[in-house]
């Protein structure tokens, strides 16, 4: 899933309450190279402030003939804490430092 993200900083933590799950905010976003942290330069955003709670967005089709399969979404590096919502739809979560 590397490449060109839609991404937003939510430093006031309200994107859950304001439906961010479904849908972006139309505005305060941007896009980020994943896989760089968006400190980093070549992530084109390159912001070293702290910010708690970031989200990123990405559309990504799935064929038919995989339908009835189970899917594995593998995210090599997230931050300390993390949900993933597919559709709209909580389908994970992590707390913790490294772990394999």
């Amino acid at each position: 899933l590397n490449g060109h993200w839609t991404f937003a900083f939510d430093d006031d933590d309200i994107g859950l309450q304001q439906g961010w799950i479904s849908a972006p905010p139309s505005t305060r976003t941007r896009r980020i190279l994943v896989p760089f942290c968006f400190q980093s330069a070549l992530s084109g955003i390159e912001d070293t402030g702290f910010h708690d709670v970031v989200w990123y967005w990405e559309r990504a089709e799935i064929s038919t003939h995989w339908f009835s399969r189970r899917i594995l979404l593998n995210f090599g590096a997230v931050d300390y804490s993390c949900d993933v919502w597919v559709n709209g739809r909580h389908a994970g979560s992590h707390v913790g430092g490294h772990s394999s």
